[in-house]
């Protein structure tokens, strides 16, 4: 389990910028799989992909950007509201319990 920050909020995603791929699949996390982003008291289970094109709509993605920098995001629907979360919020990444 770690501990990042949100550095920002857009439309449909949080990019998180101090996460970076090496040490996050250090976690156990490898791309086609999942994983828990938690804010505060809400959770939700986010596929560790290449892109919005890996999910369906409303559903969540997680992908590295080509600047090397991990974004949390739902293919059509809001990151930011979906899991209650602004600029400076604590987001906390964990393995899924089924995976």
């Amino acid at each position: 389990i770690r501990d990042y920050k949100v550095t920002g909020v857009q439309t449909c995603a949080l990019p998180i910028s101090n996460i970076l791929q090496k040490p996050f699949e250090a976690l156990g996390i490898k791309q086609g799989g999942f994983f828990v982003a938690t804010v505060g008291a809400k959770s939700a289970r986010v596929f560790y992909g290449k892109g919005y094109g890996d999910v369906k709509k409303g559903e969540w993605i997680a992908f590295i950007t080509d600047y090397g920098n991990l974004r949390i995001a739902r293919n059509f629907a809001s990151a930011a509201e979906g899991l209650a979360a602004s600029q400076g919020d604590e987001i906390t990444v964990s393995p899924a319990a089924d995976d």
